[in-house]
């Protein structure tokens, strides 16, 4: 049986996928469910990088010598298993998100949207270790 997204969905994972300049520019005349993947994977790359520039900021926090009281080894070690048991957290519920829609047409771009809005919550987290 085919599965779609109802209506009222698809714009706002529309715009959830394609966000800043490139969204009004592209992803806003975006009317096919390819050139819709493309902006969300656009959309999703910028999310990635975003984050990994912050896991590696924090990741080279944690390499300096600990200061009295901290173990700064220790919480770089803790850090990186957090930060794979997230990357399979992440693809899991991405993945059953895809399943759920198996059939519609915008099955990849659930997926995409999905990938995107949990590494953008993750950047947060991550910043959020040492805020300022």
């Amino acid at each position: 049986m085919l599965k779609l997204i109802h209506p009222a969905l698809a714009l706002p994972m529309l715009l959830i996928a394609c966000n800043g300049a490139y969204a009004a520019k592209a992803c806003g005349e975006a009317v096919s469910t390819a050139d819709m993947q493309a902006c969300a994977q656009s959309a999703l790359q910028a999310a990635d990088d975003e984050l990994n520039t912050s896991y590696k900021r924090l990741l080279q926090r944690f390499s300096g010598p600990s200061a009295p009281g901290e173990d700064n080894a220790a919480a770089r070690r803790k850090l990186i298993a957090a930060q794979r048991a997230w990357i399979t957290f992440r693809d899991a519920d991405c993945d059953a998100q895809y399943q759920a829609h198996i059939g519609g047409t915008l099955r990849g771009l659930v997926m995409l949207g999905c990938k995107q809005q949990h590494t953008e919550q993750r950047t947060k987290q991550l910043n959020s270790y040492f805020p300022g």
